[in-house]
């Protein structure tokens, strides 16, 4: 696997990486389960670089992904961290996490004390810059736990853009080609693993914005300068690796849901672009 598709898979799980935990911050939290997609999330992308230490990809072309693990005591003070965190970033037995955990002080108050979803900086000791999102889970004790990841500034200002590009009000060919482009990547049926709940089609997506899948790949290309359907796979096997490192649904069920014809298809699009297959994907996953 060379380094630009590395780079390229990369961008694609980062965003939809951001998507997901934008998502369950703004939505109104109200079970366990939510916890529990995030714990999946923050394993989603750990699954990717143990394919590529196993793939023997050199260093130097690998994403940094940082799993980040604190307890905290009631009074934000840091007791206890993964060693691997101990030997990247200053910080140490003792840290205080209250300047970093109370900016964002009136949104906590209107979510459920026993679990929040945070988004602060760090900067490790050789000076790069971190982007961490984690998730606060208040414990029955007297401590608290700060589980999650962060990913470097570099790699997210280098990946898809997080907001929806602007409309342009004076061209409706154009805003309908943009809006088809934002569908795809704002798909938000992720969390649901109802077999039955289908990705949609590129002609259902076509339909949606009032245009043919003709006029969609035409437009996309002119705007894009690459085409529709290639940028629509690519993203349906997010959604694939998704289901494969967090459901219980079989690869064919996933197939299936991926809006994949047969599973012969779909093992031939996921091999192309990770270079393993969906069942290699879950029995490392299982390990």
């Amino acid at each position: 696997m060379n380094s630009h598709k590395i780079q390229k898979n990369y961008y694609h799980l980062l965003w939809f990486l951001f998507k997901r935990f934008d998502l369950l911050r703004r939505i109104d939290v109200a079970n366990a389960q939510e916890t529990v997609n995030f714990i999946i999330i923050v394993n989603f992308l750990n699954v990717y670089w143990q394919i590529l230490k196993e793939k023997k990809v050199s260093s130097k072309s690998k994403p940094l992904c940082l799993p980040l693990f604190f307890l905290l005591d009631h009074e934000n003070k840091a007791h206890a961290m993964s060693n691997e965190l101990a030997e990247l970033l200053p910080i140490s037995k003792g840290f205080d996490f209250s300047d970093i955990l109370n900016k964002d002080k009136e949104y906590f108050e209107k979510m459920p004390s026993h679990y929040r979803y945070i988004e602060f900086d760090l900067v490790d000791k050789f000076s790069n810059s971190y982007k961490a999102l984690v998730l606060r889970v208040s414990m029955n004790t007297d401590f608290d736990i700060l589980q999650g990841f962060a990913l470097p500034f570099n790699e997210i200002q280098s990946a898809f853009p997080i907001d929806s590009h602007l409309h342009n009000a004076s061209n409706g060919f154009e805003n309908s080609i943009i809006q088809a482009h934002d569908i795809v990547l704002r798909i938000d049926s992720a969390m649901d693993f109802d077999v039955n709940q289908k990705y949609p089609t590129p002609v259902e997506i076509a339909n949606k914005v009032g245009l043919t899948l003709n006029q969609l790949q035409i437009g996309y290309r002119k705007i894009y300068n690459t085409n529709f359907l290639s940028f629509y796979n690519e993203n349906k096997n997010i959604y694939a690796f998704y289901f494969i490192v967090s459901s219980t649904l079989s690869l064919k069920e996933i197939a299936f849901k991926c809006n994949y014809n047969d599973y012969n298809t779909f093992y031939k699009s996921f091999k192309k672009q990770f270079d393993l297959s969906p069942s290699e994907v879950r029995e490392l996953q299982v390990k």
